[in-house]
């Protein structure tokens, strides 16, 4: 072959290679975000995702319209040892915030366990906070949940601050989170 020819030909791939690197550093992400459409991530520092469902009551609850409050979503079912072990600290931390811009939502995912167990828990458990019932898994769904007990820390502006999967979580954290969001300005 033709000795230009192929200087011709590298010179070529050289720059199409290039523009190449130089297309995937400028159409990258930035560190943080998202690719996923324009939908908030269920993740600390993003807007939690709005939701409306019905509490066990038939209550109608719009996440999006708790703004101005900080919210505590946990996501839980009867069946589940942890989330039945902290179910009297929530409890405690609804008592104790009562008279403050303090929510305990539980969303019991509800299309994994039995609504005549729900029922039967909140009263044994003496519990007097809203019950949400997530009957098509669209909550568990919108935020990702891959555990039980899995809880969000919401501030008044729904902004998730903190995420916690797992427990039972101690009375003393969800306190401590409850605090430190109060103490921020909205």
């Amino acid at each position: 072959m033709n000795e230009n020819f192929i200087f011709k030909f590298r010179v070529l791939s050289f720059i199409l290679l290039g523009l190449g690197l130089v297309w995937i550093y400028i159409s990258m992400p930035a560190v943080g975000s998202s690719t996923a459409s324009n939908a908030p991530s269920p993740r600390e520092s993003f807007s939690a995702p709005n939701f409306s469902l019905q509490t066990l009551e038939g209550d109608t609850i719009q996440l999006s319209q708790l703004k101005g409050k900080i919210i505590v979503l946990n996501l839980w079912a009867t069946w589940c040892p942890p989330c039945q072990a902290e179910m009297p600290a929530l409890q405690k931390v609804h008592q104790m915030y009562s008279d403050q811009p303090v929510i305990i939502l539980t969303a019991n995912m509800t299309h994994q366990d039995d609504p005549n167990q729900i029922v039967r828990f909140k009263t044994e458990k003496g519990l007097t906070f809203p019950i949400l019932l997530d009957h098509q898994g669209e909550l568990a769904e919108k935020y990702a949940i891959r555990s039980l007990p899995t809880t969000f820390f919401i501030d008044a502006n729904g902004i998730i601050r903190k995420v916690i999967q797992g427990g039972p979580l101690p009375e003393a954290l969800l306190i401590a989170q409850v605090e430190k969001m109060l103490k921020e300005k909205p």
